[in-house]
């Protein structure tokens, strides 16, 4: 696994807070650290427009975006995911917060 093959998903920022600190440690363990310059933090949902607190990536907050590449797939969030592929897109999973740590 590449560092640049990780997105972490939850339903709480609490939670995406958590897997990023789980992450970082592991990271630590192996004497690697994420680039919080190269990774994001987008929310979608019902609540996708509202406030939340910083997410922190080695003490510096994640930059929020409304779309990002993964693997070569489009996302597109706001009140709802929108996945893009090459030929074919779908919509749906109503998550809330996601980032991409690379």
């Amino acid at each position: 696994m590449y560092a640049d093959d990780l997105l972490l998903i939850s339903t709480t920022c609490k939670g995406l807070s958590r897997l990023i600190k789980i992450c970082e440690q592991e990271m630590a363990w192996l004497d690697m650290q994420f680039s919080a310059r190269k990774s994001c933090m987008v929310r979608c949902g019902p609540r996708h427009k509202k406030e939340c607190a910083d997410i922190l990536l080695n003490g510096v907050p994640l930059i929020r975006g409304k779309t990002f590449k993964y693997l070569g797939i489009l996302f597109e969030v706001g009140r709802k995911l929108k996945v893009s592929l090459a030929a074919k897109s779908f919509s749906g999973l109503s998550t809330t917060f996601m980032a991409v740590l690379v």
